[in-house]
């Protein structure tokens, strides 16, 4: 059966936070919207919490650098996370990232043949899949 639970995001990276057993970091997605009675757009950032346990995912993370600002496609599935105080929200674990364009404050401080090309895919190796 085909999984119904499945994201595809596009966004910037805001921050990478790496342990042993997994990465997480934040996405920024634009978004926008039209009040009723306005003429003008209300632009706004939503932000998500997102996170790889795949080794080998984390392993292509660390390989490309992903960085702050980095322009992303992220795919994977939502999970619900419970938080110390008792609140729920939600977070998308990630399946593969594609890198779309990379920073240009990353991209100077790293050199030409370690610069991921865009496009770069991150994909979990299937013998890691918990299904």
């Amino acid at each position: 059966m085909e999984r119904l639970n499945q994201v595809t995001l596009i966004g910037n990276i805001g921050m990478v936070s790496k342990k042993d057993t997994h990465t997480y970091f934040s996405l920024a997605l634009d978004d926008s919207f039209k009040k009723k009675d306005a003429e003008e757009w209300t632009n706004r950032v939503i932000w998500v919490n997102c996170s790889t346990f795949f080794k080998s995912t984390i392993d292509k993370i660390d390989k490309i650098g992903l960085g702050v600002g980095d322009a992303v496609l992220v795919t994977g599935r939502l999970a619900q996370m419970k938080a110390k105080d008792g609140q729920l929200s939600l977070s998308v674990t990630v399946d593969k990232v594609i890198v779309l364009k990379k920073s240009t404050k990353v991209a100077s401080e790293t050199k030409e043949e370690e610069e991921p090309e865009p496009g770069s895919t991150v994909e979990p190796d299937p013998d890691e899949l918990p299904f």
